[in-house]
């Protein structure tokens, strides 16, 4: 499974100030030693044995059309043999052997490039492309940023991770919503991911930059579109509350309650206070005060499964996310 992520940022040189904001959410950048041409010619590679064989695109990083792709343009590990284009392929045999994190990486990477959807390739293998991994999730990704889309202090970007977990992708995913998101510069930070929200703390400066997260969805190795989400800031404590106060459930039951409290009185108001009428009445009510009580009751769960994520470590909440996730 894989989440695309597409967000604008505003603010000073905003590719190094989303790297470093992702790094300290615990993302690395592995230094896997190649450029964007050499990761795209490694996916069309893949791509091109694929459709030549008639069999579906890889699914796994183990799929050996991804294998042979890295094996026949860097040399099979262990072997010393010279690289498609007798440029890197000394260097990068080692560095690519078997097991090693960056052959992890670099075959995550590939993976990623070769399921993204036909129509939108050539845009997307066009775009600068920085290869991360998660902290402590086994989620991998690829951040691409469009120079064609940079006017002034604005830059559009599409990050797509992937897990074959969906507990780890969404929390991945919430802990990168939340790195988007930055408190002040300066200082270290404390920061606390659950699968719920993501939240950081930090003291003193200025904010680096800012983001509006147009696009999040979760998709399937089929590109079957599972989940979309909504990014919700945390600025402080009270966001939690506000969040359970507002979110869909919240909203419907409060809209069923305000509802059936207008009938009520409608009915007393107007109806004779007696036989059905009276009946009707008394129904009503006690329907809106079950309404009441269940979004009292579905307001207090969600905060409860949220507010771990405030009240983990100490210190006042700066910054962070939620994501409302609904199942397509």
């Amino acid at each position: 499974m894989r989440t695309i992520l597409e967000f604008t940022a505003y603010g000073e040189h905003l590719d190094d100030a989303i790297l470093k904001s992702v790094a300290e959410y615990g993302w690395n950048r592995p230094d896997l030693g190649i450029n964007r041409e050499e990761l795209v010619e490694l996916a069309q590679a893949v791509i091109v044995a694929s459709d030549k064989a008639r069999r579906d695109l890889p699914i796994s990083p183990e799929s050996q059309f991804i294998q042979d792709a890295i094996n026949n343009k860097f040399g099979k590990p262990g072997v010393a043999s010279q690289a498609a284009g007798g440029s890197t392929g000394g260097a990068n045999t080692s560095r690519f052997g078997m097991f090693t994190y960056e052959r992890n990486c670099l075959e995550q990477a590939v993976l990623i490039l070769t399921q993204i959807a036909r129509d939108e390739r050539t845009e997307a293998y066009q775009r600068n492309m920085t290869v991360i991994s998660g902290p402590e999730f086994s989620v991998y990704g690829i951040m691409f940023s469009d120079p064609a889309k940079q006017a002034g202090n604005s830059a559009t970007y599409q990050t797509r991770l992937r897990c074959n977990d969906l507990a780890r992708l969404q929390t991945a995913t919430t802990s990168f919503l939340s790195a988007l998101n930055p408190g002040s510069s300066g200082g270290s930070i404390r920061r606390y991911t659950s699968r719920a929200a993501s939240v950081g703390r930090r003291q003193g400066g200025v904010q680096p930059f800012i983001s509006d997260i147009r696009r999040i969805e979760i998709r399937s190795v089929s590109n079957e579109q599972l989940f979309r989400g909504k990014a919700i800031p945390i600025t402080n404590r009270f966001s939690l509350i506000r969040h359970t106060l507002s979110d869909h459930s919240a909203r419907l039951l409060g809209g069923l309650s305000l509802l059936l409290i207008g009938v009520s009185a409608i009915i007393y108001a107007v109806a004779p206070d007696s036989g059905w009428w009276l009946w009707s009445e008394q129904l009503v009510g006690r329907l809106a005060t079950g309404a009441f009580g269940a979004l009292l009751v579905d307001s207090a769960l969600d905060y409860s499964a949220l507010r771990r994520s405030i009240t983990g470590g100490t210190g006042a909440v700066t910054h962070g996310a939620m994501v409302d996730w609904t199942r397509v």
